[in-house]
């Protein structure tokens, strides 16, 4: 079993490689990247931080997303403080985390965020996100995604991972001056090339 994991994940590392690698290589693709889930809509998570003040709920909420590398630059997101996120953040006692603006006004009050420690905390119904035993050190924080300059709240706090084993990805993908439901056929034709057994959904990011 174990060793079946194991094949199991050094063969889907090897197909994102290849994935981006060939959508890179189109002349409709402008930029791609790889994230956990669709910005805007990952899940929800109950955390705490050190030195930040707890609610009667007995834990703060913000997103929580693995993310490529390359994903801030492709979304022209800028380090505002700290560092980016490193492929090797993901491993250690005290893993590396990259946090939003939002994050750091929302739940900080705007303090300095960078050298904090963040931990995901579970509720009497529902058990934490991720694993409760480890810290996570905030090691930058990036620029908003969106902004809402009439609700400034809107906008969420979001911890942002570094890439890790999963097995499930979202490729962001900006067609340059094309169609994105027309490039979709060209993307099951790519993917399906790749390994035929791949279950691809695509969808605009308008949607």
């Amino acid at each position: 079993q174990d060793v079946y994991a194991r094949e199991s994940l050094l063969r889907f590392e090897k197909l994102k490689t290849d994935f981006v690698a060939r959508l890179e290589a189109e002349a409709a693709v402008e930029d791609v990247t790889l994230a956990g889930a669709i910005p805007g809509a990952e899940p929800w998570a109950r955390i705490a931080i050190d030195g930040a003040a707890v609610p009667q709920s007995g834990a703060l909420l913000a997103r929580d997303n693995h993310v490529a590398t390359d994903f801030f630059d492709a979304f022209g997101a800028r380090i505002i403080a700290g560092r980016a996120l490193r492929d090797s953040d993901g491993t250690g006692s005290a893993q590396a985390v990259v946090v939003n603006h939002a994050f750091v006004t929302q739940l900080l009050g705007g303090a300095n965020a960078v050298g904090r420690r963040v931990r995901y905390v579970p509720s009497a119904r529902q058990p934490a996100a991720r694993d409760t035993t480890i810290e996570y050190e905030i090691v930058g924080v990036v620029t908003d995604l969106t902004t809402n300059t009439i609700e400034p709240e809107l906008v969420n706090p979001v911890i942002f991972h570094p890439p890790n084993n999963l097995t499930r990805v979202t490729a962001l993908i900006r067609a340059r001056g094309h169609d994105p439901v027309q490039f979709s056929a060209r993307l099951r034709e790519l993917t399906s090339a790749l390994d035929p057994t791949i279950r691809l959904g695509v969808i605009p990011f308008g949607e």
